[in-house]
């Protein structure tokens, strides 16, 4: 499976290039726009799509059945991981205590670092550190943030500092609940 890498590069109009590769399946170029032009690479073999005029459907239409075959080639596990890939959904690491405990580490040193005070994260600490250093929050920014620790950290500050915004300074280290919101 990791042998088999597709590349698919595109050319629009304005001459901008862009590339994408996945590991074992196709991309189809089914929307390129009037005028584009693009070359898939599988293995050793070349297919090109130029931006002629005549024979451009047949062109798309030729490498859309080149392309979908070469998926029906592969296993159920392998298209699926390679369609998550295409859409950004491909399975996180898998999550053992070890490497959480790793991860919220890294998270406490970024945060330190980007913790000024006057900032809405440094009140929140200063007024309830528990509630800031509280595992399942912290577990929650990394986790959508796929394990990244120094993204969960900028995600987390950004989120006290929209907080402070939406809700004022007095809710920061408290659970918003429904009577907190208002009409407007």
């Amino acid at each position: 499976f990791a042998s088999n890498i597709i590349m698919a590069n595109t050319q629009n109009k304005c001459g901008n290039t862009m590339s994408s590769g996945l590991q074992g399946c196709g991309f189809l170029l089914n929307n390129l726009p009037c005028g584009a032009s693009g070359n898939v690479n599988y293995g050793n073999q070349t297919i090109v799509q130029s931006s002629s005029d005549r024979n451009t459907l047949q062109e798309k239409e030729d490498l859309d059945r080149y392309l979908a075959s070469s998926m029906k080639g592969l296993s159920v596990e392998d298209r699926t991981l390679a369609l998550e890939q295409v859409h950004g959904a491909a399975p996180a690491e898998q999550e053992n205590s070890l490497m959480l405990i790793q991860r919220l580490g890294e998270m406490e040193s970024h945060l330190t670092k980007l913790k000024t005070k006057g900032s809405a994260y440094h009140i929140a600490w200063t007024e309830n550190s528990a509630y800031v250093s509280d595992r399942n929050l912290r577990l929650m920014f990394l986790r959508s943030n796929r394990y990244d620790s120094k993204a969960a950290a900028e995600q987390m500050i950004r989120f006290f500092e929209l907080k402070k915004v939406l809700f004022g300074a007095e809710k920061l280290a408290k659970d918003i609940v429904f009577q907190d919101l208002s009409a407007d």
